[in-house]
């Protein structure tokens, strides 16, 4: 079981020509251990992990988190470890396994979705999981490919490739389509519309 909680309900807004922003940060709480078995995944192995932070923003400056993956952008770091897939913001592909964790009952890719800025990628668990007292299968965390649930009016503008986001978001709705989307300014949503 996973279960999921809120650090920090972000926002986007613009306040007087000037656009405000805070990141969402999500807590991923594991029952047990993962661990990385999948020799294809681009990154050298992670040790076991009980705990999973999600930041579409700058990377903490807090201490080192034992047993603890914290993910930002394209960078992935675990305790003292700091990991960099190596793949340039300037690759394109979408849905590409940077990471790939699991237990008996979660599994966790960590994936390629650019558009927003060449480096953004998603977390995908699924499994067991538990958000706000209810279970669910699938959870997508987004960072920035979603501002937030109501962003279409935005979201291209705030874009490095706006092309791209689409296409992205198209990958999140229609391959993975998850229960809930974690988006990187507000608070989760269900998925309504189709790309």
């Amino acid at each position: 079981m996973a279960d999921v909680s809120l650090v920090q309900v972000g926002y986007a807004r613009e306040i007087d020509s000037v656009f405000h922003a805070r990141c969402t940060i999500s807590l991923i709480t594991l029952d047990e251990d993962v661990i990385e078995h999948d020799e294809h995944t681009q990154i050298p192995e992670i040790a076991p992990v009980k705990n999973i932070l999600f930041d579409c923003g700058a990377a903490h400056e807090s201490k080192a988190i034992s047993e603890t993956i914290i993910a930002v952008g394209r960078d992935i770091s675990c305790g003292e470890q700091f990991r960099n897939p190596r793949m340039l913001p300037s690759d394109k592909a979408i849905g590409a396994c940077l990471l790939r964790l699991s237990n008996e009952t979660i599994t966790i890719k960590y994936i390629t979705t650019p558009g927003h800025t060449g480096g953004c990628c998603s977390l995908i668990i699924e499994g067991a999981l538990r958000f706000d007292f209810k279970k669910y299968d699938k959870f997508a965390f987004v960072g920035d490919l979603w501002d937030e649930k109501d962003d279409e009016s935005f979201y291209k503008s705030l874009s490095e490739n706006p092309e791209q986001s689409v296409l992205s978001r198209s990958y999140i709705f229609n391959t993975v389509k998850p229960d809930l989307i974690f988006p990187g300014h507000g608070p989760p949503f269900a998925p309504q519309k189709q790309y």
